[in-house]
């Protein structure tokens, strides 16, 4: 049993993990994440998947960075139809990045996985979706 107090020894337990807020899949997702921001989320606890939406104004070229992977995530694009415009599965800690060419106006979706069950709830990873008109 994990106890939430100090201990005998006066060292206290550890904290509980940061509640991860990304939806679990893309019809949960209910809010549009700003674009060009840092986006800090957890996949926690094991088998957590994170999705985000994004929204185009116009015709633009869409690069989306995962960064700062503190385990062996991978990175995936969605048009509003639920079509993959794009995949990144880099090994290990290397960041995931994809580009994708003139994408018209309208909503997109990036999943955040981990490979193989990877996870860590401690160290968040970095999500930018960026845009250029």
């Amino acid at each position: 049993a994990q106890c939430h107090g100090p201990r005998a020894n006066g060292r206290a337990t550890a904290t509980p993990l940061p509640r991860d807020e990304a939806a679990n899949d893309m019809v949960g997702v209910s809010h549009t994440s700003p674009n060009d921001a840092k986006i800090e989320a957890y996949i926690a606890p094991q088998g957590d998947v994170d999705w985000f939406r994004f929204q185009l104004t116009q015709v633009a070229d869409i690069n989306v960075q995962l960064t700062s992977l503190p385990a062996d995530y991978d990175l995936y694009l969605y048009d509003a139809g639920g079509s993959l415009l794009g995949a990144s599965e880099q090994r290990g800690l290397r960041e995931e990045r994809i580009a994708a060419k003139d994408q018209p106006a309208g909503f997109y979706y990036v999943q955040i996985a981990g490979f193989a069950g990877a996870w860590q709830g401690t160290k968040p990873y970095q999500l930018r979706f960026k845009t250029n008109p």
